[in-house]
């Protein structure tokens, strides 16, 4: 029983990962994906370098750039304006989304609702967040940007669940009610 208790839950190549995220200079070969994506948003700098002009992902850097790292794509290319714009149109949707269960009287709607508004803010923030170096690299997909069949077939059922209880939210739960 020499050993702690934390070499016994945490195993090392979870230590390793652990290590990595928080210093990505200790294993370059580990964080290559992290450490590219970090200099290839501050490449973009202002107003980017342009449609299809980004070095690091054109040249093939950025693996998967269609995929998941999108976020990357959009901030060498269109820089802090395409990033921020980017951010604008997701804090519309997800104002949208609130404003709808502000206003909607079945309590079970509002509650499907909320539950998409958190599904949304999870996946940004956490796509945005593991592209910049805040969070660990994941397979979340940023919502309707990133390639991904079954990631955008969830977002748009999710869309649509919160676009029929914006359009039912005036009618009575049951006949008798009114």
């Amino acid at each position: 029983m020499d050993k702690p208790i934390f070499d016994k839950i945490v195993k090392p190549y979870q230590l390793h990962r652990i290590q990595t995220f928080l210093d990505p200079a200790s294993d370059p070969d580990m964080s290559y994906q992290v450490v590219n994506s970090i200099t290839a948003v501050s490449a973009g700098q202002l107003m980017g370098e342009g449609y299809l002009q980004g070095l690091l992902v054109q040249g093939g850097r950025i693996p998967y750039d269609y995929a998941d790292s999108i976020y990357v794509v959009i901030g060498e290319e269109f820089g802090f304006v395409g990033s921020s714009l980017l951010l604008l149109l997701y804090f519309v949707l997800i104002y949208r989304m609130i404003r709808i269960v502000m206003e909607s009287e079945d309590l079970a709607g509002s509650y499907l609702v909320t539950g998409v508004i958190s599904m949304f803010t999870l996946q940004i923030f956490e796509n945005i967040a593991m592209h910049t170096g805040l969070m660990p690299l994941t397979g979340i997909a940023l919502p309707f940007v990133s390639y991904g069949g079954s990631s955008l077939l969830t977002n748009m059922i999710s869309m649509g669940l919160v676009l029929s209880v914006k359009i039912h939210q005036s009618k009575p739960l049951f006949f008798g009610d009114e």
